[in-house]
């Protein structure tokens, strides 16, 4: 019995750890950086990073979470609603799906898991 209670412990502190863990690679005044990975074609160029793409989390209103990502002066508003499986890009009408391991996916789970802070108005 002990052993058994020793392992949901375990089993239930590495869940509550894996919940705190964030995708971004930096915070700074409201803004959370996510790093592009770097593709097969990029190291055949030479190409050794990308700019980050810097993601101010704007909040939830009626369930429509909203988000600005930028890259230097280039901006897009995004908008999903939970669970964010796909994401609404405003400036361009498209529409995207929040795939697993792309970055688009790691800012969703940030947020769906709020660990981003809303920027204050």
């Amino acid at each position: 019995m002990r052993k058994f209670c020793l392992a949901v412990l375990l089993a239930l502190s590495s869940q509550v750890f894996a919940e705190d863990r964030h995708n971004y690679s930096m915070d700074q005044n409201f803004e959370y950086g996510y790093e592009v990975g770097q593709s097969d074609l990029d190291r055949l160029r030479g190409v050794e990073s990308h700019a980050m793409i810097m993601v101010t989390y704007k909040g939830q209103v009626n369930g429509v979470h909203t988000w600005i990502m930028h890259v230097g002066q280039r901006y897009q508003i995004a908008t999903c609603v939970s669970p964010c499986e796909f994401v609404r890009i405003l400036n361009t009408n498209e529409t995207l799906r929040a795939a697993p391991g792309t970055v688009l996916w790691a800012i969703v789970d940030d947020i769906v898991n709020k660990r981003l802070e809303r920027m204050p108005y």
